[in-house]
C-alpha cells in the first residue's frame, strides 16, 4: 500500500492540525465535566435514618443495596427481627440506626411439669 504509506508520511495542514486539537478539547472537557459531576452527586441510600432503612450487602453481581422507608422499612424491621442470620443482623443494625427498635422478645411457653 504505497498510497497509505505516502498519506501516512505527509504532516498535517493547519486545517487538520485544528480539528485534532478541537476534537481533543472537547475529549477533555467532556472528561472532566463527568468527573466532577460524579464527585458532586450524594448517595441518597448512603445511611439509615430518620425512618428510612439502607442495607448494603455482597451479591452475585459485587455490592447490592436495599432501602426501605416509612411502614415498609417499620414492617421489614419487624419480619427480620424475627430471623437470626447474617442478613437480619445487617438489617437489624440499620433499623436502630433508622429508629426503629428492635421488638421485645417473645416469652417461651411455659412448658407444664410433668407429675
Amino acid at each position: 500500500m504505497v498510497g497509505q504509506e505516502a498519506r501516512l508520511a505527509e504532516p498535517l495542514d493547519r486545517r487538520h492540525k485544528r480539528l485534532m486539537a478541537v476534537t481533543v478539547v472537547c475529549i477533555l472537557v467532556a472528561v472532566v465535566a463527568v468527573v466532577v459531576y460524579g464527585s458532586r452527586q450524594t448517595n441518597s441510600y448512603a445511611s439509615s435514618a430518620n425512618g428510612c432503612v439502607t442495607v448494603s450487602f455482597a451479591s452475585e453481581m459485587g455490592s447490592a443495596a436495599l432501602h426501605r422507608c416509612g411502614p415498609a422499612a417499620k414492617a421489614w424491621c419487624a419480619f427480620e427481627d424475627s430471623r437470626n442470620d447474617t442478613e437480619a443482623n445487617l438489617v437489624g443494625t440499620q433499623c436502630r440506626l433508622a429508629g426503629f427498635p428492635r421488638a421485645p422478645a417473645k416469652p417461651a411457653a411455659a412448658v407444664p411439669a410433668s407429675g
